[in-house]
């Protein structure tokens, strides 16, 4: 059966959701802090997912879609954050910058919409007015860091040479 490329979706994203408390660094904070008495005490844990989350949001692979609020009486007492997380900060930018300007949204906050783009959807949108910053950013940050790995293995090898002929040069002295 032949593959319709025009029924797939790219950049597929998966949802992700973190809670937090009312008094999230007295009682437990699964978004930011990561804190609160109840977390030390072993009265809540963090899930496997929000978890996860963290590592995709350190990443910053993530788009924050935004929180709603659970109510006990009237009364807020927890709040929950929704993002949409993509295999790669490329993946994100594309879906980020791509859906604003095809004017489409990420859903409802209690349920937001991670889909992928169709080819069509993908079709129309202008690649040269993405703004890639965070990924040169990135890029420029690794480069650097391979470039002073590589200056300091230059730099022990210049010292180890010396090292050795001024050995030799005693031993022919």
């Amino acid at each position: 059966k032949d593959l319709d490329v025009k029924n797939i979706q790219y950049f597929s994203g998966q949802k992700f959701k973190c809670s937090k408390s009312l008094a999230s660094n007295l009682i437990y904070d699964c978004c930011f802090t990561y804190k609160g008495f109840a977390k030390k005490a072993g009265l809540a844990k963090c899930s496997a997912d929000e978890i996860q989350l963290s590592k995709l949001r350190n990443k910053n692979s993530c788009h924050y879609v935004g929180k709603y609020s659970d109510k006990t009486l009237g009364v807020k007492v927890k709040d929950h954050h929704s993002y949409c997380c993509f295999g790669s900060k490329l993946s994100k930018i594309i879906q980020v910058q791509g859906r604003e300007q095809l004017g489409l949204d990420w859903g409802n906050v209690k349920s937001p919409n991670c889909r992928g783009l169709s080819y069509e959807e993908i079709s129309k949108v202008d690649f040269s007015k993405l703004d890639l910053t965070e990924l040169l950013e990135d890029f420029s940050q690794h480069t650097h860091s391979k470039f002073e790995d590589k200056k300091n293995d230059f730099r022990v090898s210049v010292k180890e040479i010396k090292s050795r002929l001024k050995e030799r040069w005693k031993d022919v002295s």
